[in-house]
């Protein structure tokens, strides 16, 4: 599978592969363990007056998979592996 890039928001991009980069800097995110199940990264937004969190696998199926879904979850349970092709999405309960 070919890294692909779809545009998030202001400068940043995110993978299919779940990497996001700040196209000004040219550097990419470091993900941080959130919580026993997710991963997240801090985008610094409107020339940084204003921080958001995004968790990484939550954004990579909204981008590559399907914009409404109820969760998301991961084949192989590592939080870390956020790459498109390993998450399900579940439509509803």
């Amino acid at each position: 599978m070919v890294e692909e890039w779809k545009h998030l928001e202001e400068h940043y991009y995110i993978s299919n592969y779940g990497n996001v980069t700040n196209r000004n800097t040219n550097r990419n995110l470091k993900p941080i363990k959130c919580n026993k199940y997710k991963t997240k990264v801090t985008l610094t937004l409107e020339n940084n007056s204003r921080k958001k969190d995004i968790h990484l696998a939550t954004e990579v199926a909204r981008k590559f998979i399907s914009e409404s879904f109820k969760k998301v979850t991961r084949l192989d349970k590592d939080q870390f592996n956020n790459r498109v092709d390993n998450l399900i999405i579940v439509y509803s309960d």
